[in-house]
C-alpha cells in the first residue's frame, strides 16, 4: 500500500512538472514570438528612418547645390551690372565730351 501511495505520489509528480515545463515552453514561446515582432517592427522601422535620412541629406544637398549656383549667377549678373554701367558711364562722359565741343565750336 505505501508503495502503490509512493507510486501514485511519484506519477503524479512527474505529471505536475511536465504540465508545469509544457505550460512554460508556451510561455516561452510566446514571449519569444512577441520579441519576434518586436524586432521585426524595429527592424522596419530603422529601414524608413534610414531612407528617409537619406532622402533628406539628398534634398539638402540639392538645395545647397541650387543656392550655390544662384549665388554664382547673382555674382555673374553684378559683374555684367558693373561692366554694363561702366561701358555706359564712358558712352556718357564721351557724349558730355561732344557737346561740350559742339558748344565752344559754335
Amino acid at each position: 500500500d505505501l508503495t502503490k501511495s509512493y507510486t501514485a505520489k511519484r506519477k503524479q509528480f512527474r505529471q505536475d512538472v511536465k504540465t508545469s515545463i509544457k505550460v512554460l515552453n508556451k510561455k516561452l514561446l510566446c514571449i519569444f514570438k512577441t520579441q519576434q515582432k518586436g524586432k521585426s517592427a524595429f527592424q522596419q522601422h530603422a529601414e524608413i528612418l534610414q531612407k528617409t535620412v537619406m532622402a533628406q541629406k539628398a534634398a539638402i544637398n540639392e538645395a545647397k547645390e541650387i543656392s550655390d549656383q544662384f549665388l554664382k549667377n547673382i555674382k555673374v549678373l553684378e559683374d555684367n551690372h558693373q561692366i554694363f554701367d561702366a561701358i555706359e558711364q564712358k558712352r556718357v562722359e564721351k557724349e558730355k565730351e561732344n557737346l561740350k565741343m559742339k558748344l565752344t565750336t559754335e
